[in-house]
Order: C-alpha cells, then sequence, then structure tokens
C-alpha cells in the first residue's frame, strides 16, 4: 500500500521510482472510516504496543477541529431548516386565510344551508396540501440536481469523511413530501379554525 501510494504521488518522477524499491517502504495500511468520529477508537486498539506496529498517524487534532466544524455546521442547518418550517407554514396560513376572505361570502352561504364544517375547509386544506406538495417536490429536484454534483466535487478534494450522493438524496425525498404536506395540512385547518370560526 505505502510503495503504491508512493508511485501515485511521484507517477511524473520515473527516475525516482525506479530508484525506490519497494522493500525499502515500512509496511502500511490506511482506514477509511464510514464514521469519522469513531477515529479514536481505532487509533487507540491499533496503537503501540500492539504486534507489529510502530506508529498510528491518525492526523487526530486535524480531525478534531474538522468535526467542531462539522457539528457547528450541522447545528446551523438545523436551525435554518426549523424556521425555514416555521417561516412555509405561516406563508401557507396567510395564503389560506386569503383565499378563504376572498370566497368569504360562499362560505357564508354554504354555512346557512347547513354545510358542515369540514364540507367547507375542505377545499381550503387541499389547496394548501397542493401548495404544500409543489413546494416539497421543488425543494428536491433542487436537491437533486445540486447535492450529488457538489458533493462529488468535495469529495476529490476531501477525503477525510463520505459524502452523501444521489442515494441519499432520492431516500430523503419521500420524508420531504410527508413533511411539506403534513406542515401545510396543519397550517391550513389552524388558519381556518382562526378565521372562520369552524
Amino acid at each position: 500500500d505505502a510503495y503504491e501510494r508512493f508511485t501515485a504521488m511521484f507517477a511524473d518522477q520515473e527516475s525516482l521510482i525506479d530508484a525506490i524499491d519497494a522493500d525499502i517502504l515500512p509496511a502500511s495500511f490506511r482506514v477509511r472510516l464510514e464514521n469519522p468520529n469513531l477515529f479514536n477508537v481505532i487509533a487507540d486498539q491499533f496503537s503501540p504496543p500492539y504486534p507489529g506496529v510502530e506508529e498510528v498517524v491518525d492526523q487526530r487534532e486535524v480531525l478534531n477541529q474538522f468535526l467542531r466544524f462539522t457539528n457547528v455546521v450541522r447545528t446551523a442547518a438545523l436551525v435554518v431548516a426549523a424556521i425555514q418550517l416555521v417561516a412555509a407554514g405561516v406563508l401557507i396560513a396567510n395564503t389560506i386565510r386569503v383565499a378563504a376572505f376572498a370566497r368569504r361570502e360562499q362560505t357564508g352561504i354554504m354555512r346557512l344551508v347547513g354545510a358542515s364544517n369540514w364540507y367547507i375547509r375542505l377545499p381550503f386544506v387541499l389547496e394548501g396540501v397542493l401548495a404544500g406538495l409543489i413546494g416539497a417536490l421543488v425543494s428536491w429536484g433542487l436537491l437533486w440536481g445540486t447535492v450529488p454534483r457538489v458533493a462529488t466535487s468535495l469529495a476529490q478534494d476531501i477525503e477525510l469523511m463520505p459524502f452523501i450522493g444521489e442515494a441519499q438524496v432520492i431516500a430523503v425525498g419521500p420524508w420531504l413530501l410527508l413533511a411539506g404536506t403534513g406542515i401545510a395540512a396543519v397550517a391550513s385547518i389552524l388558519a381556518l379554525r382562526r378565521f372562520l370560526d369552524i
């Protein structure tokens, strides 16, 4: 493994490669973790006096800084996502209120002739759910079109951690659709309950 990395690193210097024999380089192997947070466990387990191991280069300081940075980014992303969810709910609720206000005469007549609350409320709820569904589909499409490409580009320069790919984006799609329609339905129902008092 060490000789293969050496030849790849100095591929443009054939004379240097010819001068170095594979037996000169010490035996070594690299471990690429699926979960970088476990690097301490692996490094400690194989550190000397483990038989046959002279040294473990674990890049501990670099990884600690990198993991702290990723934790901050993850927390910030969750906060931004929560704010956007609340904003989306408020936007849908206001849209439904405007639609209900524009049709207040029709809904008033429907109540006078004995229409049930859900019969009056259902078209507005479906309108909100449709808006949430369209928004979720657009978001999913944007994720599908950008995230795998950005992750592939970053993975070529950063080898410390795995990046999400197209499969993960596809897997999150149904949850995104469910969240979009669910939030829209709840926001619509609450908006109608306060506006129409039904």
